[in-house]
């Protein structure tokens, strides 16, 4: 559980529906311009997750929490996954 992250993933039957129709709602959660390097973007509340940036990968649209690194560990553990079992 050490440096665990909160990660939100919204699934859309296509990459172009991930790009047409979840972005928009991921740029208004973090409230910032798509492709940002940010921290989170307003204070910390308990029980409250703020995520500071989003990644789309695939049909997927990712929710980090605080910084797009979060979601990019992810991305690559899943890549790497992935080619090991082919």
């Amino acid at each position: 559980f050490y440096m665990q992250k909160d990660i939100e993933l919204r699934f859309y039957d296509s990459h172009e529906a991930a790009l047409a129709h979840g972005v928009p709602p991921a740029q208004e959660t973090i409230n910032k311009d798509a492709g940002a390097r940010i921290g989170a973007a307003t204070v910390w509340t308990v029980n409250i997750a703020l995520y500071g940036a989003y990644a789309v990968a695939g049909n997927v649209v990712m929710m980090c929490e605080l910084e797009l690194a979060s979601c990019e560990a992810l991305i690559n553990a899943l890549e790497a996954v992935g080619s090991n079992s082919t």
